[in-house]
C-alpha cells in the first residue's frame, strides 16, 4: 500500500491522474520471505491532466468509483478509491460485493458502503483494514484527501513510521510512458524519465 501510495503522490504533485488502477496494472517481485516487494504502478494509457475532459469515464469496473459512474470527472479521489479496491482484494481475497457480475457490482457500490474489510478477514491488521475502508467510502469527500494523507492514516493508526517517498522509490515511479495516449502527459512523462536517466533527482513532492 505505501509503496502504491508514493507512486501516486508523485503522480498526482505532477498534475496527472492515472486512471485504471487495477491488479493487473502493478508490478511486483516476492522476497524471500514471500512478501511484495518493489511494487510499481504501470500502463498510463488511460493517464491525463487533472483537467483533460472526456467524454466517457475511463478505467476498469471493478475498480471505478462511484461518481465515475455517474459521469463525474476523474479526480485524486477516484485514484485513491481504485487503489483502495485494489487493496481491498488483494488483502481479504475478494472485491466488496463478490459474487455479481461487473455490472451489479458496480450497482451495489453506488448504492451502499463497502462492508469493513475486516469482515472477510478478521485476522488483517486494525490499521491498515481502517485505511482500506476509508479509500472504499461511496463519496469521494469521506476519502483521504490524498495518497500522502493515506500514508499519514497508515501511520497512525498501526504506529509506524512510513516515509512519504524514498530516492528508490522516486527513480522507479514511472517506468514506462510508451503507451500513454495522450500527447502532453506522454511528453512530461518523457521527460521526467529522462531526468532520472541522468542522476538527477525530480523535486520533492
Amino acid at each position: 500500500l505505501v509503496g502504491l501510495c508514493r507512486a501516486l503522490a508523485f503522480l498526482h504533485s505532477r498534475g496527472l491522474l492515472h486512471r485504471d488502477i487495477k491488479p493487473g496494472n502493478v508490478l511486483g517481485r516476492l522476497s524471500p520471505n514471500g512478501e511484495f516487494a518493489a511494487l510499481k504502478l504501470v500502463d498510463f494509457g488511460l493517464a491525463g491532466g487533472h483537467d483533460d475532459e472526456v467524454d466517457l469515464p475511463g478505467g476498469t469496473l471493478d475498480y471505478m468509483a462511484p461518481e465515475l459512474l455517474a459521469h463525474a470527472p476523474a479526480t485524486i479521489a477516484t485514484d485513491l478509491y481504485a487503489l483502495g479496491m485494489l487493496m481491498y482484494r488483494l488483502a481479504t481475497g475478494r472485491l466488496p460485493f463478490d459474487g455479481q457480475d461487473a455490472i451489479a457490482n458496480s450497482q451495489s457500490r453506488s448504492r451502499a458502503e463497502a462492508p469493513h474489510p475486516l469482515r472477510f478477514r478478521p485476522d488483517l491488521p486494525i490499521g491498515l483494514a481502517d485505511v482500506i475502508a476509508a479509500l472504499v467510502h461511496t463519496n469521494p469527500k469521506d476519502r483521504p484527501a490524498s495518497a500522502r494523507h493515506t500514508i499519514a492514516m497508515l501511520n497512525e493508526r498501526d504506529g509506524v513510521n512510513f516515509a512519504y517517498e524514498t530516492a528508490e522509490t522516486r527513480r522507479a515511479y514511472i517506468s514506462s510512458s510508451g503507451m500513454v495516449t495522450n500527447h502532453d502527459v506522454r511528453d512530461q512523462l518523457v521527460a521526467l524519465r529522462e531526468l532520472m536517466k541522468s542522476g538527477e533527482q525530480p523535486p520533492n513532492i
